[in-house]
């Protein structure tokens, strides 16, 4: 089981991690440590072209939850970061991280979702459906979420030859016929704020960023 300060957020869970970035397997067992965050094991990356490796690795977690009977599982890579404090993209309001997960959480329990992320890179407006819950209409990401049962199957679907990246079908197939939902404000980014070596890209980089000037421009409705 997956806690947050003890209050539960999935059956179970793992980042990923290539055997050789020992930098990053120590950063995310500090960040866990820090945030009292429960349960995660890791899941080796795979290497398999260039993005491909990537999705492999989502889906052989959605295979071992399948295998447990998990109702849900939390998967995240080992680039992600907690935002301490939480960030709206527009540097005006910065709320305690303990308080504003734990509400999150709460609230997202009161609608209906698939998909639950704690930061995303957004592409359309963030619907507001609570104080610190929104709903997806169009986002690329796939660095920090937690996946309900009733998505399994579609992410097991998924080939990289036929949609190209995982993030990329979440964002042009599942948010067409799935409920995802996201924080608000950026509870766990996609990258930290200085770039480090990406395995993928061959080069140094954080979506830390971009991340962040996504929700300054599409979650306005938060701030009215």
């Amino acid at each position: 089981m997956i806690t947050f300060y003890n209050r539960k957020v999935a059956d179970g869970g793992f980042y990923i991690n290539m055997d050789h970035r020992t930098d990053r397997k120590k950063q995310c067992e500090d960040q866990f440590a820090k945030f009292e965050i429960t349960g995660m094991q890791r899941m080796p990356g795979i290497v398999k072209g260039e993005y491909a490796g990537c999705g492999e690795a989502h889906k052989e977690i959605i295979r071992i939850a399948i295998s447990n009977k998990w109702k849900s599982v939390f998967i995240c890579e080992d680039d992600f970061y907690v935002m301490d404090p939480p960030s709206t993209g527009v540097g005006d309001y910065h709320p305690p991280y303990k308080e504003t997960v734990l509400k999150f959480l709460d609230q997202s329990e009161k609608t209906n979702w698939d998909a639950m992320f704690f930061g995303t890179i957004l592409h359309a407006p963030l619907i507001k459906l609570d104080e610190n819950v929104g709903k997806i209409q169009s986002a690329k990401s796939a660095h920090a979420l937690v996946v309900k049962e009733s998505m399994y199957q579609d992410i097991l679907e998924w080939s990289y030859e036929k949609y190209d990246q995982l993030d990329h079908y979440y964002y042009t197939t599942l948010q067409k016929t799935r409920n995802f939902i996201s924080s608000y404000p950026i509870l766990i980014n996609h990258g930290w704020p200085t770039e480090d070596m990406s395995d993928l890209l061959k080069r140094k980089t954080t979506y830390h960023y971009y991340t962040t000037s996504t929700y300054a421009e599409f979650a306005t409705e938060f701030r009215k």
